[in-house]
């Protein structure tokens, strides 16, 4: 009987930053899929107080402070990294974690 392997994806721990008018970041913490871009942000909170009007870019920083734009192209909250291959070449082997 052939065994089959499932494949662990590998995800890397983020921050999930949107950049508001008046340069205004609203931060939360997210998983990036390295082998689809998909990012999962948490939820910001208490973010009701805050005058959210103009939405200028979203995007992942690292630990080290390298950011990457994400995209959510049918406004759905699918965000994926724009540039995977350019991320993948930014981190090393310790910064990935198994499945979350």
């Amino acid at each position: 009987m052939k065994r089959e392997t499932q494949k662990t994806e590998e995800y890397l721990a983020a921050e999930y930053v949107s950049l508001w008018d008046d340069g205004l970041e609203v931060v939360t913490n997210c998983q990036v899929n390295l082998a689809t871009g998909e990012v999962f942000p948490e939820v910001a909170e208490d973010t009701d107080d805050l005058d959210l009007e103009i939405l200028e870019k979203e995007f992942i920083r690292l630990s080290d402070g390298t950011e990457f734009l994400i995209t959510d192209e049918d406004d759905d909250y699918d965000y994926k990294v724009e540039d995977i291959e350019g991320l993948r070449a930014a981190i090393s082997p310790t910064d990935l974690s198994p499945q979350p």
